[in-house]
């Protein structure tokens, strides 16, 4: 503590005594220069400019400048910020300086960001995308949108944040790998928020594609492919989820990468009710964890997974490592509190220093002193009660148990049931589909449509002649025998054309090669190739194991 105030109290003596015979302009001057390196300081030598009420406007624009600076980086005070930026404003609206109002607007909308106000943000972020467009400053425009959009997810007016997200992607070939892989991402943050978990993951694989082979933002998959693992558990794709959890964890940059993946994986094995591994990475997350806060998130599963197995024991000793690592994070926290007051305190008023540390020192102790008195009451507390509750826990557990598994057996049987009525429907479903098949006018003109057996010695002409109408009562059917298929392939993948989506139905409808070859008059060949530059091109289908026809059936 002597040796942190011996070191302030040296730059406090070296700043006043710079001060003195100092004119206000070397003064600002002198501000503007060590605020890049210390706002302490430089906010103390404003502090020694006498009277800046009677500053000049240029000198006023000055010192209004580095005092929003300071209020905002420095003591997080937004409000008292964002009322000086006003006059910063002012002042640049006033002599008409555009590169000044431009950085003030992009200082405003920070600040508003920063203390909950969105619209006002909005408001400041617009004027300053509206100066960029004037200079046709293209990379400036982005950052206004992609601020805007933030914003607008921040008010949860999804549409809007989505509207200038995607405008983010104008100009798209001059955005650095950085922008772009920013842009994406936050295009995908903008979709989880819309509970769109496609088009999020889609942006998001867009992103890994960007950063693939640039070292510089490799610390950025590991994150993504976290939160693309969460998505799948959300949607309940555990397969999925876990190849994600695993993609993550090899992607790790740091220990607190680490414990956040694991704590994800320890996720998905609980979704599932695999405990043991669930347990076993959590028990990784808690190990790896740096910061504490992966532990204590950790152990909170740990304590209700205990619970759900009626190890009581085990849940107790996990709540109790909980409420440790809490406390001491509140601690810690605290002690930052306190050290950064003292700090501030020690700048304003040096002869003050000793006698504020001592008894910040003395507060110190008797927080954690309380701290302490508090934990071993609530200790001996939940002591007492668990012992007391204990045998009535075990025999409310005996009676649930023996209920659960009467409750499991009559589950059984209901799905035994429900599968059999299940098949019924589905037989009959597939017989309502073949009739519709024979009944359309169009499965006249496809052999591989006819079912009876004089249509099945009919020979083939070579040419399949397929027309507007025939299409159009082709794609309808398919429509509705499959649930809306035609419909969904329109809206998921826009770039199909109604080409493509009659292809798309014919194969749907197991339409043989041979019909295919004839529809199109090329060969067989030319379908395959066909089919395989659409699962890449139109559906960004990459997997070699994944033909367009399987993806389709399931589709």
């Amino acid at each position: 503590m002597l040796k942190y105030f011996t070191i302030y109290s040296f730059i406090f003596v070296i700043i006043l005594s710079g001060c003195v015979g100092k004119s206000v302009d070397e003064l600002l001057e002198d501000a503007e220069k060590i605020m890049i390196t210390n706002l302490d300081s430089a906010n103390l030598i404003l502090e020694n400019i006498p009277h800046p009420e009677k500053l000049t406007d240029n000198q006023r624009y000055i010192y209004d400048r580095i005092s929003v600076i300071y209020s905002a980086y420095r003591i997080r005070q937004w409000n008292k910020a964002d009322s000086i930026n006003e006059a910063v404003l002012d002042y640049c609206a006033r002599n008409n300086d555009t590169i000044k109002l431009k950085e003030a607007l992009r200082l405003s909308g920070w600040i508003n960001m920063s203390n909950g106000n969105p619209d006002k943000a909005i408001e400041h972020y617009s004027k300053y995308r509206d100066l960029s467009e004037k200079q046709q400053n293209n990379s400036d425009i982005q950052y206004g949108c992609y601020n805007i959009s933030r914003a607008y997810l921040e008010k949860e007016d999804y549409v809007n944040a989505l509207l200038y997200a995607k405008n983010l992607l104008n100009n798209y070939e001059e955005l650095n790998v950085g922008r772009k892989a920013y842009y994406y991402r936050h295009i995908a943050a903008v979709y989880k928020k819309m509970n769109e978990v496609d088009s999020a993951m889609f942006y998001n694989n867009k992103v890994l594609e960007i950063v693939a082979d640039n070292t510089d933002y490799y610390f950025m998959t590991g994150h993504i492919l976290n939160e693309m693992s969460e998505m799948e558990l959300n949607s309940n794709h555990f397969k999925e989820s876990l190849r994600y959890a695993d993609s993550s964890l090899k992607r790790r940059t740091n220990r607190k990468d680490i414990s956040l993946f694991n704590l994800t994986k320890a996720k998905v094995f609980l979704s599932v009710n695999q405990t043991d591994s669930a347990k076993k990475y959590l028990r990784i997350a808690i190990e790896s964890s740096e910061d504490g806060l992966a532990s204590i998130m950790a152990y909170s599963y740990l304590v209700e997974l205990y619970k759900d197995m009626g190890d009581y024991k085990e849940g107790f000793y996990s709540q109790m490592n909980m409420n440790d690592l809490f406390e001491k994070k509140a601690v810690e926290a605290n002690s930052d509190l306190t050290m950064q007051k003292y700090q501030e305190e020690k700048l304003k008023n040096e002869n003050n220093e000793l006698q504020l540390a001592k008894r910040e020192q003395e507060i110190f102790f008797l927080s954690v002193a309380l701290i302490s008195v508090v934990i071993i009451v609530a200790l001996l507390f939940y002591l007492f009660t668990e012992l007391k509750r204990k045998k009535i826990r075990e025999h409310i557990f005996r009676e649930e148990s023996l209920r659960a598994q009467s409750l499991v057996i009559e589950n059984e049987n209901k799905l035994l049931r429900q599968e059999k009525e299940l098949m019924v429907l589905r037989e009959k479903s597939a017989i309502l589909r073949e009739s519709l098949f024979r009944k359309m006018s169009v499965a006249t003109k496809i052999p591989s449509l006819k079912t009876s057996d004089d249509e099945l010695h009919i020979v083939s002409t070579g040419r399949i002649d397929l027309r507007e109408p025939d299409w159009n009562e082709l794609i309808h059917t398919v429509d509705d025998l499959f649930g809306e298929f035609a419909s969904r392939l329109e809206k998921e993948y826009p770039v199909l054309s109604k080409e493509d989506i009659g292809f798309c139905c014919l194969l749907k409808i197991n339409v043989s090669m041979r019909d295919m070859a004839d529809i199109y008059c090329i060969s067989k060949a030319g379908i395959t190739k066909k089919k395989t530059r659409m699962k890449k091109d139109k559906f960004n289908i990459h997997e070699e194991g994944l033909s367009l026809d399987d993806f389709l059936a399931s589709y």
